[in-house]
């Protein structure tokens, strides 16, 4: 698989709820930095805990790549991603820094405005949806 095949595996894997058959592409000391939140988590099992813990709350996650580029190690992928909250309906835009060593990921960085997904969860609690 080449590097950006590997990015793209893991969105597709965590569409369709199945995470656990992409572990083996992350190195056992992969860092994962939320920047919307200023959160870094440190290897595989606190960050497969952190995504477990997430999808165990949201449904219906949907994650559109619009775009890719890749450059030796770094993969980036711009996209759209939806998902069902607490009961509210969450749509925005990323963008993923993923980088790849030896066909494992060492590094994967998520940016999206944190100010969009709090209004559209505040608004969907307010209305019950």
């Amino acid at each position: 698989m080449t590097n950006e095949e590997i990015a793209r595996a893991v969105l597709a894997a965590q569409v369709r709820g199945e995470l656990d058959a992409v572990r083996g592409l992350f190195a056992p000391d992969v860092v994962y930095h939320l920047h919307a939140y200023q959160r870094t988590v440190h290897g595989l099992e606190a960050f497969f805990g952190l995504l477990e813990g997430w999808y165990g709350r949201a449904q219906g996650f949907r994650s559109d790549v619009l775009r890719s580029v890749a450059q030796g190690e770094w993969v980036v992928l711009q996209g759209e991603e939806a998902y069902v909250l607490d009961g509210a309906r969450v749509e925005f835009p990323y963008a993923s820094w993923v980088r790849v060593v030896d066909g494992r990921i060492v590094e994967w960085h998520d940016y999206f405005d944190s100010r969009i997904v709090g209004k559209q969860l505040k608004a969907g609690r307010a209305a019950g949806t």
